[in-house]
């Protein structure tokens, strides 16, 4: 069963986006376009964690453009 992406993750500057989720074997990865950008998290063994790594990614890519 392929995991259902995952609505309003709250991000640090108070946006709120839907992200994928995809499995690859026992791994999972957060995905997501946000201003025509395509952030994705570094794979982890969990969905939760999965959405964490997301948050970082999402975080380095934007905390760095208002740099």
């Amino acid at each position: 069963m392929r995991p259902k992406p995952v609505k309003d993750v709250k991000t640090f500057d108070g946006r709120q986006h839907e992200v994928d989720i995809k499995q690859l074997e026992k791994s999972f990865t957060a995905w997501g376009f946000v201003d025509k950008r395509m952030i994705q998290g570094e794979p982890a063994a969990t969905q939760l964690q999965a959405l964490v790594n997301w948050k970082n990614a999402y975080k380095l890519q934007f905390s760095a453009a208002k740099a």
